[in-house]
């Protein structure tokens, strides 16, 4: 069979690329792309080999179809192509997984350029910080070498004042000395004026024993004079008989005034030594007291040096100690000289390859840039894939087309088991196309290439004006058929209320998103705030998860988002108390599920029914909860803010 053989040789050929590729030093991603992207090729070269040699040419039942891919449209009836079921089912299970997977990959490459953004801005502000860095551990470096001239000059100094102290204390023990013997001459010289003063005493006592007799002599010769008076007196009555008597009493009168003379000569002179007598007694007394004082004084002294040299010897012991100390730092201090030269060393190694990685981060930036080019190709790639392999749908088979809003993954296993399910309950099988954005579903959907879309609400109302897509169920997420469409910053980031949004970086998730861009633009709007105005810069992130990472990294300052993206990166260990909510909407109805208008009513009908009516939710972990009727009016409010 046609499909069985296109099966088996692209089974082949991608176990052949598979070994290959397993003894490449590559990476799982680049492994992942590789195998996705030449598996793909393998596929559709066989596959358009076989058809085109051997599928009957009919006319095509959806001339979309034909057009597109290039292959003629689904066989009905007795015409279509004879194949086995069960690789039938392999066959899209494997265009499924590619779909999947290339998105997934994309979504990878995505992730992964905005993280290397985020890690060449701080690379970048690294190298700014190692650049100054290295400017300051010069500078360090210098300080530390004149902290250490200035330890090697204290250390000196200290050591000519050590010197210095025991030169001291060496003088004021000879100072000592010298008080300690003066004492005693002191002491002798005190008892030699002593005995001096005491010879002067007895001197003086002398002189008035000298005036006593002087006086004494001085009262006899008054006597005698006036004897030899009366006695010339009487001499001169006896006549010539006293003449005699006269001569000696006119000798005696002589004798008497010379005697008197000679003493009145000497009273002077014992006066004087009597005065300098009492004038050496003064003065030794004064050069006594002044000797005691003398005495006092150097004993005063004696005991100042002994506490100046008790001074000394203490100062001594800190300049000792001081001196440890010095050298204990001059040592130190040439340590962290050395080890500062050592840290510059290796700050400027460090700034050196900082640069270096800066580069290599550059470089991988580039790669990763082509990396998230060719992961959009290979998405487009496995996008015709699933275009090419929807020729091959069986009247059993509706095929979905879910954007990603958020990792393909999440969507793989939160919602696709649920529209298996449910598929499974009316008798028909699923089948999911993964499309690229909220345009994507759309287009795929008015090339007649997907039968379902869910759609989020805005984008929903551009596809029922552009396609006129019907509406047959809303889900309920967490009990709620509605959403809030939300705000948000973080908490660090000190943006309280939406006039602090002025001049910061703003995220969206897509101009095609309700929550993501129509419903923070209204609430913009509705506070008085222009939105094409107010921000210094916008981004689209693309899906909400990359709005909640953004602000939390720092990437962006706020960003638009719902309450249910929030609940989701909480689930996947998100800090998502990080975050403040500044701004929010009133209820917003919420995802719609539509049909492709080229759908017969009663299946479309069938399908609504099985939404509606689903329950079985046991193992699936999802936040969906169950699904109501929809229809178009409910989504009148969002063309109203639109």
């Amino acid at each position: 069979m046609v499909v069985r053989k296109i099966w088996l040789e692209s089974l082949l050929g991608i176990a052949l690329l598979q070994a290959a590729l397993f003894f490449l030093p590559v990476t799982k991603l680049i492994t992942s792309i590789g195998t996705v992207a030449i598996s793909s090729l393998i596929f559709l070269m066989l596959l358009k080999k076989h058809l085109k040699g051997e599928v009957e040419s009919v006319a095509p039942a959806k001339p979309t179809l034909s057009v597109i891919s290039g292959l003629p449209a689904p066989i009905q009836g007795p015409q279509k192509l004879d194949f086995d079921e069960k690789v039938h089912d392999n066959l899209f299970l494997v265009a499924e997984t590619m779909g999947f997977d290339t998105q997934q990959i994309s979504w990878l490459s995505k992730d992964i350029m905005k993280t290397f953004n985020q890690i060449s801005k701080i690379f970048t502000l690294i190298e700014e910080n190692s650049h100054q860095n290295a400017a300051s551990t010069e500078e360090i470096t210098a300080s530390i070498n004149e902290l250490s001239g200035i330890s090697a000059k204290m250390r000196d100094n200290i050591l000519n004042i050590e010197n210095n102290s025991i030169q001291a204390a060496d003088m004021l023990e000879q100072d000592k000395k010298t008080l300690t013997n003066l004492v005693p001459l002191l002491n002798e010289l005190i008892k030699v004026i002593q005995k001096a003063s005491e010879d002067n005493l007895r001197l003086q006592d002398s002189s008035r024993k000298i005036n006593k007799i002087i006086e004494y002599i001085n009262s006899i010769a008054k006597q005698t004079n006036l004897l030899a008076l009366n006695a010339s007196i009487e001499s001169a009555r006896a006549g010539e008989a006293g003449k005699g008597f006269s001569v000696v009493s006119l000798e005696i009168k002589k004798l008497a005034d010379e005697t008197k003379n000679s003493v009145a000569e000497i009273a002077p002179i014992i006066n004087e030594i009597n005065d300098c007598v009492l004038s050496s007694n003064t003065a030794m007394k004064s050069c006594i007291d002044k000797l005691k004082d003398v005495e006092k004084a150097s004993e005063a002294s004696r005991e100042i040096i002994v506490k100046i040299e008790d001074a000394i010897s203490k100062i001594r012991e800190a300049l000792t100690e001081l001196t440890k100390m010095s050298s204990t730092q001059m040592a130190t201090v040439t340590e962290i000289e050395s080890a500062s030269n050592s840290i510059a060393k290796s700050v400027e190694e460090t700034y050196n390859t900082v640069v270096n990685l800066s580069k290599e981060i550059d470089i991988q930036k580039a790669k990763n840039e082509q990396m998230a080019k060719f992961s959009d190709r290979l998405c487009d790639t496995a996008l015709k894939l699933q275009t090419i392999i929807a020729v091959l749908k069986t009247d059993k088979e509706i095929i979905f087309g879910v954007n990603p809003f958020t990792s393909p993954d999440n969507i793989k296993q939160m919602y696709v088991p649920i529209l298996e399910r449910i598929c499974r309950n009316i008798g028909y099988k699923a089948r999911t196309i993964i499309v690229k954005d909220y345009d994507a579903l759309t287009e795929a959907m008015a090339k007649n290439l997907i039968d379902v879309g869910w759609f989020s609400p805005f984008a929903y109302v551009a596809a029922r004006e552009k396609i006129g897509v019907k509406p047959i169920a809303t889900p309920k997420v967490n009990g709620k058929f509605s959403y809030k469409g939300y705000i948000i910053t973080k908490k660090t980031n000190n943006i309280r209320s939406l006039s602090d949004l002025k001049g910061k970086h703003f995220g969206y998730v897509d101009p095609k998103s309700a929550s993501g861009y129509l419903y923070a633009r209204h609430i913009l709007k509705s506070n008085g705030l222009d939105p094409d105005r107010i921000f210094s810069k916008v981004s689209f992130m693309g899906t909400h998860d990359n709005v909640i990472k953004a602000v939390l990294n720092g990437e962006i300052d706020a960003g638009a988002t719902y309450n249910e993206a929030i609940d989701l990166a909480k689930a996947k260990g998100l800090n998502v108390s990080a975050l403040e909510i500044i701004g929010e909407t009133e209820d917003i109805p919420k995802d719609a599920i539509a049909v492709n208008p080229n759908m017969p009513n009663d299946i479309a009908s069938l399908l609504q029914k099985a939404f509606i009516e689903f329950k079985d939710f046991h193992n699936l972990q999802t936040p969906v909860d169950g699904f109501v009727a929809s229809d178009d009016r409910r989504y009148n409010v969002i063309r109203a803010i639109a």
